[in-house]
């Protein structure tokens, strides 16, 4: 089959039959998770980047818990390196108001003014991303659910 009849026949991936079914097995694998780790957590959040992947795992948890709305806080570690229209799309989300989005940002990291250019790559996510991490949970509700998932 040719590459041009080959795309005239299937216009996205979804519509080959063994891609979709795959991609259909992987969806309902994922919600299965999703509902039996919100089923154990007591207080569970998502940690959010603001990329596709995480818009992609709250697309899940909306199908998950349908037709409930999603009670699960999003949790984004600001390293205050995100392009503009980021923090833009996080204000729409909250706005919406079908999610709780909690922001933390590392005070040691501005204190220190951490940036990518001035320090390494390495010490920038360290202090900014893991460092936050930390201690937003540890300041926060969510530092027993923290513990139980980075436990598994």
């Amino acid at each position: 089959m040719s590459t041009q009849l080959y795309t005239e026949t299937f216009r996205s991936f979804s519509d080959l039959p063994h891609v979709s079914g795959t991609l259909q097995y992987l969806e309902d694998e994922s919600i299965h998770i999703i509902r039996e780790a919100l089923s154990e957590a007591k207080r569970p959040v998502l940690l959010f980047s603001l990329g596709k992947d995480s818009c992609a795992l709250i697309h899940l948890i909306k199908k998950a818990l349908y037709p409930e709305q999603p009670k699960v806080p999003l949790l984004h570690i600001d390293t205050r390196w995100k392009f503009k229209e980021m923090y833009e799309f996080r204000r729409a989300i909250a706005d919406r108001g079908l999610w709780e989005v909690l922001t933390y940002t590392n005070p040691e990291a501005i204190e220190r003014d951490i940036g990518p250019f001035k320090y390494s790559p390495e010490v920038h996510t360290s202090i900014t991303k893991v460092e936050g991490l930390k201690k937003s949970a540890r300041f926060s509700r969510v530092r027993r659910n923290f513990r139980w998932r980075t436990a598994r």
